[in-house]
């Protein structure tokens, strides 16, 4: 009988919590993929030489469009190459760097 009252319980209170909860981690997900991509696109569109020689450690071109797609379809594998310590401007660094080997790649392979 306790058994049936806590199978109730979990369906009534637990498991729609739990759906709200992810439901909202997807959306915050879904956003900072967005904004990530937003970045690193205005990123590689600023006439500002310093910004991508602090990012790349050289003034890099390379075709919006282009960009675009690579992190439409590789944006979870660069950040998931990056070995996270805590600190957000190392993991920034890091991804740069992660996004500039993918560009390299890209430049190579369609040459």
């Amino acid at each position: 009988m306790m058994v049936e009252l806590w199978k109730r319980m979990l369906s009534r209170y637990v498991h729609p919590s739990i759906n709200c909860a992810e439901d909202s981690l997807r959306a915050l997900l879904d956003r900072s993929e967005i904004k990530c991509k937003e970045i690193w696109e205005f990123v590689f569109i600023t006439d500002q030489n310093a910004v991508k020689q602090h990012f790349f450690g050289q003034d890099i071109t390379f075709e919006i469009e282009k960009l675009k797609e690579l992190l439409e379809d590789h944006i979870f594998d660069i950040g998931n190459e990056i070995d996270y310590d805590g600190n957000i401007e190392n993991s920034t660094m890091q991804f740069a760097k992660n996004l500039l080997n993918r560009i390299k790649g890209e430049s190579h392979s369609s040459t």
